[in-house]
């Protein structure tokens, strides 16, 4: 048998090759360190809501359970809906519960009507930062039509008025959707409505009803509070919400 070679040249190229190995390990890419990929910002972002006292994470956790349980059908059709469960968030001082309800609104993952009760509890709350939370939704295709609904909501039959300096932002965002194309669906009615009519309601609402020519003039004492939309009115009030000077082009 032929004895293996110890050449100190061949000792050398391989101590070499070992360290030219170790060293491109050393300083290839760190895949630890790459920067999160700009599609899951926002879900690493929701991942980090505020906590909240026990007993109201309590009460999320109930509703998270049974969500479509949480609203009831009000007895009027200027005032549709009736909270069952969430009260305490309704009523909750604490500034990150705001925060909270609009971080779980738009969290994606979860479930469709917990979503939609999430925004019902900030309607019910007065803060100005449930203005900003409502606009951040109509951003979301499927939180849009009640977050513009519950934008025209403040001020009557059970939900407090907020203070609002000057409401130009809020039909600024309302008025890029006046046309939109896509449908509510009403998972306690089981039954469909537009989204641009939501919108524009909202829109006739804030602006103030007064403001604008209504074919019946008795179709402005509801525009806003109802989620029916009167179709006499829908070619006039779309034109002249339009023409509104709110700087959308």
């Amino acid at each position: 048998m032929g004895q293996v070679s110890h050449s100190p040249t061949i000792a050398i190229r391989w101590i070499h090759g070992t360290l030219m190995a170790v060293a491109w390990v050393a300083c290839g890419p760190k895949v630890t360190n790459d920067p999160i990929p700009k599609e899951n910002q926002n879900v690493t972002t929701l991942s980090n809501q505020p906590a909240l006292d026990a007993e109201l994470e309590a009460e999320l956790a109930q509703i998270r359970r049974a969500p479509a349980a949480a609203v009831g059908m009000g007895e009027k059709a200027y005032s549709p809906y009736e909270l069952v469960a969430g009260e305490d968030l309704v009523r909750a001082t604490e500034p990150e519960v705001v925060r909270r309800l609009a971080a779980e609104a738009l969290d994606q993952r979860n479930d469709r009507v917990f979503r939609f009760v999430m925004l019902q509890i900030l309607g019910l709350r007065r803060e100005a930062a449930v203005d900003a939370a409502l606009v951040n939704g109509l951003a979301d295709p499927l939180l849009r039509p009640l977050a513009a609904y519950f934008l025209g909501r403040p001020g009557y039959k059970g939900y407090p008025a907020r203070d609002r300096n000057t409401v130009t932002p809020i039909l600024r965002a309302l008025a890029a959707y006046l046309r939109d194309a896509g449908v509510y669906q009403d998972p306690w009615y089981h039954n469909t409505h537009a989204t641009a009519d939501l919108v524009l309601a909202a829109f006739v609402r804030i602006t103030g009803p007064d403001a604008f020519t209504f074919a019946n003039p008795e179709e402005r004492d509801f525009i806003g509070y109802t989620l029916r939309f009167p179709d006499g009115e829908r070619a006039g009030l779309l034109e002249q919400a339009q023409r509104w000077p709110v700087g959308v082009k």
